[in-house]
């Protein structure tokens, strides 16, 4: 692929405006309640015939798919544009990451099954780094380089339920703590969609912008971790080798391409070139496509 900067969208294309309303689409609630075969991990006293429910009258008057996508478009546009990053990149990787815009979206995971995940809705964050990007009161550097801040009403609603001697790192860290509080915490983040775009947007533009701005590295650090990443797809990809192990290395780069393969499709991003001579381990963008 020849070396050539995009200059990234400020908003989200036509063409993905298309793709949000075709997988959030009329009157059905599908994307607003539901549940796995499994049920939520790390929780005690979970009925999984039960649905998880978003409430209309917390997460901003969302009655349906339909209304969902409007709210997206408006979500990633808004956040995106203060945080100066392609919202159509965080659009395709919430498809991947929720199954196409589950609010409910967990993984569908066996109870007694090894490495078990704590990823909750939208974004899929895990209860660590739920805490890391939206409540750790520390972390101000994060404000300062994406411009992205929860207020203390937002920082409420995502712990309400949350007792306040379980609101610390330690707490949200440990899976055998969080347990006492994770159901609460769960139906905070299916009823805030809007607060999980905002934190994801917060934890890309972060990690873009830390690291000149290279959506494959970006995405992978997402996935695998930041602290893997480096100004140099390649070299990220490497240092997760170094670190991990090769099945782990491989499914983050899998999730880079599917993301890539998906803004070719069905977003208008040809200049990835998905379908020519797309190298996984260099992505084909070291060079040529930027998230700011």
């Amino acid at each position: 692929m020849e070396n050539m900067i995009t200059i990234p969208q400020s908003k989200i294309t036509e063409d993905g405006k298309k793709f949000i309303r075709k997988y959030c689409n009329g009157n059905s609630t599908t994307l607003l309640r539901g549940r796995n075969s499994n049920p939520l991990t790390f929780t005690d006293n979970i009925n999984v015939s039960d649905d998880w429910v978003s409430d209309p009258a917390i997460n901003g008057g969302i009655h349906n798919n339909g209304d969902l996508a409007n709210k997206l478009i408006e979500w990633y546009d808004k956040y995106c544009g203060i945080a100066g990053i392609d919202p159509n990149f965080l659009v395709a990787q919430t498809s991947v990451e929720s199954g196409y815009f589950k609010v409910w979206a967990y993984p569908n995971q066996k109870p007694n099954a090894e490495n078990k995940s704590s990823a909750m809705g939208l974004t899929q964050f895990l209860m660590s780094s739920f805490y890391e990007w939206s409540l750790n009161p520390n972390k101000t550097t994060y404000e300062e380089i994406t411009e992205i801040k929860f207020t203390s009403e937002e920082k409420e609603r995502l712990k309400e339920g949350v007792e306040s001697k379980y609101d610390n790192p330690a707490s949200y860290g440990s899976s055998e703590i969080y347990r006492k509080f994770r159901k609460h915490t769960f139906q905070n983040v299916v009823n805030n969609p809007e607060l999980m775009v905002k934190m994801q947007v917060k934890y890309m533009a972060y990690i873009a912008k830390k690291y000149d701005n290279l959506a494959s590295s970006a995405l992978l650090g997402y996935n695998r971790g930041h602290d893997f990443v480096k100004k140099s797809y390649l070299d990220s990809v490497n240092d997760v080798r170094n670190r991990k192990d090769q099945d782990y290395t491989d499914d983050g780069i899998d999730y880079v391409k599917n993301i890539f393969n998906i803004l070719y499709d069905s977003f208008g991003y040809r200049d990835l070139k998905m379908k020519d001579s797309f190298d996984s381990y260099q992505a084909g963008v070291d060079n040529s496509h930027y998230l700011q």
